[in-house]
């Protein structure tokens, strides 16, 4: 019965079996925003966390079930209040399509922000701002997300990252002294970290700041790339190298530190915007610093902690990303064009004449801001519906919604952004409980939203074939806008190598702990262990059910989830007993395991928030739980694929392979084989 433990038992597995942070190994992983905590501590002790836990086939629902209710009635009662003038300004008075042609947010729609208080959602009222909760500003930036992705970053670059430090390491001084003017829009602010020599990597920025002679300065010298409000920020939050002295050593360290940098410091310069792909409105500009002497009191947090800083902040503002694709994807499912298309052409300085693609017109008045008469303007599509588009198209004798095909693009694309909404809202709202072990979580919700919204907004297009590929359409803006949000922030194959590496970093430490227990002929653990590990050999299930925490309804992907969690847990503790340090270095299999955990936690996501749908009997509840139903029998099949090509020679051959050629690839410089004609 105890033979499993032979491979657990004995000092030297598990002195080697934890992947260890090193300046060469996590610390780029945690330059994108992982909020990277330390769990090298002698004594193992479990968090709240789902996915952390999973890692170490532990089934943690304190955080899962129910989902969170976190909203008052008067809170409630004012994220109402505040959806309407939102969802009202985006549908009336802002024009993304000509935000994108300007590229930029014009200054009329800057003053109308100011004015709706878009500036300030989550600063405390007593500083200027709105003092919304998580949840409320997820619901907020989900409206905003559904229109206009540019002005989106253009207002997440200003609170969600850019002064997000103030408010969280900031004094009480520096709190007064900057969050009134920021709040209110009088001033914008930014977050600059990236610089040509660091892209994922953060440790590597070679910006500098060194205190002066007095010590009433640090002197900033450096520059910042692709830095979000670059060319019109006047409040900074720049991270810089510093000199710090090593307690232990005594020797003098480069440590990087945050900063509080107002561009009337003087020796602050921007470039001209950046040219890009997509997000045009938002202003996207390199920064420079010459000798700028930034008072020693705005140093944000303490001198060298300036990654804890970074980190930090980027993890508490990426459950906003993922609201605001939820709001993305379900606006392209609604309202993306289809049906129909219009051009709009300027007849003279306040009339427009819009000619329907059927050549039906009819006059309308315009506000078109002095343009020539004749003038194409921005070649405007007015917004219908893709699902009216499926319903009333018709090839082949049929509508488009009766072929298989379309209907698996429509359920798809819906189940995507249930999952992605479920996972934004129960991030939020544990956020909002005061859950402070998220930043697994965080990172899922980006990877998922953003390849979710790329997919769906991939498929809209083909639904609507040839027209969904004109520029009228609109869709193309929406892909475009669409491409960086895998990128930045954490690209999406960092954070998936930190939730990996941070996980089994996790469940080594775990099996360190066990091991001590099991020294210790602790014979509870002794049993305990034993039974899970003899019913892992026979193919029996390791995780306890949670079907009683479900609906009846639920039951089946309830014991999905509870079989794939537990071959999740087996798998990491095989990849950690078998590659022990070297795990690091595994990255095929660090990637296929990272994919397995992002869906175990979208079951878990849906799974909760479907079980309060049906518990509460909500209108939409046996949609939901078909939704629910759907994903989860898909997610395991994934999850099967993915843990078991951790272990098929076939798989780990391919991986060889691959590695091999691309190897060749790079050495020769690019594709190598010999032209077909030569």
């Amino acid at each position: 019965m105890f033979q499993p433990f032979l491979a657990l038992h004995g000092s030297k597995a598990f002195s080697i079996c934890t992947p260890t942070v090193s300046p060469h190994s996590l610390v780029p992983l945690g330059a994108l925003g992982t909020g990277h905590r330390s769990y090298a501590s002698a004594e193992f002790k479990r968090n709240g966390s789902f996915v952390m836990n999973a890692f170490t086939g532990h089934m943690e629902t304190s955080e899962l079930f129910p989902y969170p209710e976190v909203l008052n009635d008067e809170q409630k009662e004012n994220i109402r209040l505040l959806v309407e003038p939102t969802f009202k300004f985006f549908e009336e008075v802002n024009d993304a399509a000509r935000n994108d042609v300007e590229e930029q947010v014009p200054p009329e729609i800057m003053k109308s922000l100011r004015e709706l208080g878009a500036f300030g959602l989550q600063v405390p009222t007593e500083l200027g701002g709105v003092g919304l909760t998580n949840t409320q500003y997820a619901r907020l930036v989900e409206v905003v997300g559904g229109y206009d992705l540019a002005v989106g970053i253009a207002l997440g670059a200003h609170q969600s990252i850019g002064f997000k430090g103030i408010t969280l390491f900031g004094t009480k001084e520096q709190k007064e002294k900057y969050l009134p003017s920021l709040a209110s829009g009088e001033k914008i602010a930014a977050f600059c970290l990236t610089e040509p020599s660091s892209g994922s990597d953060a440790s590597s920025i070679r910006s500098k700041a060194v205190l002066s002679a007095d010590g009433k300065h640090y002197i900033l010298n450096g520059s910042k790339i692709w830095i979000s409000n670059g060319g019109i920020a006047e409040v900074m939050t720049v991270f810089a190298q510093t000199p710090v002295k090593d307690l232990k050593t005594g020797e003098m360290k480069d440590k990087i530190s945050a900063f509080i940098v107002e561009r009337g410091f003087g020796g602050v310069a921007s470039g001209p915007p950046e040219k890009k792909m997509g997000i045009k409105a938002s202003n996207t500009a390199e920064v420079f610093y010459d000798n700028v002497h930034i008072p020693v009191q705005n140093l944000l947090g303490k001198e060298g902690e300036g990654f804890k800083v970074a980190m930090n902040i980027l993890n508490n503002g990426r459950f906003g990303m993922a609201a605001a694709l939820s709001g993305t994807m379900k606006k392209l499912i609604e309202r993306a064009v289809g049906a129909r298309a219009w051009v709009v052409w300027v007849v003279d300085t306040s009339v427009v004449w819009v000619v329907d693609i059927n050549g039906m017109g009819y006059e309308h008045q315009w506000y078109t801001s002095g343009m020539g008469c004749g003038h194409q303007w921005y070649g405007i599509a007015l917004c219908g519906s893709t699902v009216q588009h499926v319903t009333t198209r018709v090839q082949f004798g049929s509508k488009l919604e009766v072929y298989g095909d379309v209907q698996e693009k429509i359920a798809r694309m819906a189940m995507m952004q249930y999952v992605t909404e479920s996972i934004a809202y129960l991030l939020s709202g544990n956020m909002d409980r005061g859950c402070t072990e998220f930043q697994l979580e965080a990172a899922i919700s980006k990877v998922y939203a953003s390849e979710a919204a790329w997919e769906v907004v991939d498929e809209c297009i083909q639904l609507h074939g040839g027209m969904g590929f004109m520029k009228a359409a609109g869709l193309e803006r929406v892909m475009r806008d669409m491409r960086i949000f895998r990128i930045f922030e954490g690209s999406n194959d960092i954070l998936r190598l930190f939730v990996s590496l941070t996980g089994l970093q996790y469940a080594g430490n775990h099996l360190r702990a066990l091991e001590k227990d099991l020294k210790g002929f602790k014979l509870d653990v002794l049993m305990s262990e034993g039974v899970k590990r003899t019913k892992r050999m026979v193919g029996a299930r390791t995780v306890p059910s949670i079907a009683g925490q479900v609906p009846a309804d639920l039951a089946v992907p309830a014991e999905q989830l509870s079989s794939a969690l537990g071959d999740f847990g087996a798998s990491c503790e095989a990849l950690l007993l078998t590659h022990r340090k070297d795990i690091i270095n595994q990255q095929f299999l660090l990637k296929r395991l990272s994919n397995a955990c992002v869906d175990l936690y979208g079951m878990a996501a849906v799974l909760s928030r479907a079980s309060k749908a049906l518990s509460k009997g909500v209108p939409t509840a046996s949609h939901e739980k078909a939704l629910t139903v759907t994903f989860c029998q898909q997610a395991q099949e994934r999850i099967r694929r993915n843990l078991g090509s951790l272990r098929s020679p076939s798989h780990l051959n391919v991986d060889a392979s691959m590695a091999a050629i691309a190897k060749e690839i790079c050495k020769h410089g690019g594709a190598v084989p010999t032209h077909p004609l030569d």
